[in-house]
C-alpha cells in the first residue's frame, strides 16, 4: 500500500519475510534484517520526488545509490522467516537526495527495529547515450 499524506511525505507499508532461512541465533537476524531493509528504501524516495524507472526524461530515473543506512533495533528475538510489517515514510527530497525512514514491526505489533536510508536519486540524462565520464 502506498499513499501521500498532508504534507507530503510518500508512505508504503508492506508485509514480508525471508524465505528458506533456518532458525538462526539473533546476531544473524539482525544480518538478515539489514539486508533486507536496504532494498526499497530508496526507491520510495525516488517515487517521492516524481522519478521512475518507467517514465520518460526528465522524470525518468537515472541512479540511486546509498550514502548512509542506519539500523536501530528494538527487539533482539525476532525472525526474519516470521512475517515482519515494513512501514516506510520518505518525507525529504531533493537537489539529487532523498531520505528515508522505516520501522518493522512482528504480527502482534512489536516494534523490531527502526531504519534510516539517506542516498543519491538522480533523475536520467535526457541524452545518456552521449554521455561520457
Amino acid at each position: 500500500m502506498r499513499s501521500k499524506n498532508e504534507n507530503g511525505s510518500t508512505i508504503a507499508m508492506h508485509w514480508m519475510k525471508a524465505r528458506n532461512v533456518p532458525k538462526m541465533k539473533p546476531p544473524f537476524q539482525k544480518a538478515i534484517l539489514a539486508y533486507i531493509t536496504d532494498m526499497q528504501l530508496l526507491g520510495l524516495g525516488a517515487q517521492t520526488v516524481g522519478l521512475g524507472a518507467l517514465k520518460e526524461p526528465p522524470k525518468k530515473l537515472g541512479m540511486i545509490s546509498t550514502l548512509d543506512h542506519s539500523i536501530w533495533y528494538y527487539d533482539h528475538e525476532f525472525d526474519c522467516s516470521d512475517w515482519l510489517l515494513y512501514v516506510m515514510e520518505s518525507s525529504a527530497g531533493g537537489m539529487g537526495r532523498s531520505l528515508v525512514h522505516g520501522r518493522l514491526y512482528t504480527r502482534s505489533g512489536k516494534l523490531v527495529a527502526v531504519v534510516s536510508q539517506e542516498g543519491v536519486v538522480r533523475a536520467a540524462l535526457e541524452n545518456a547515450d552521449r554521455a561520457r565520464l
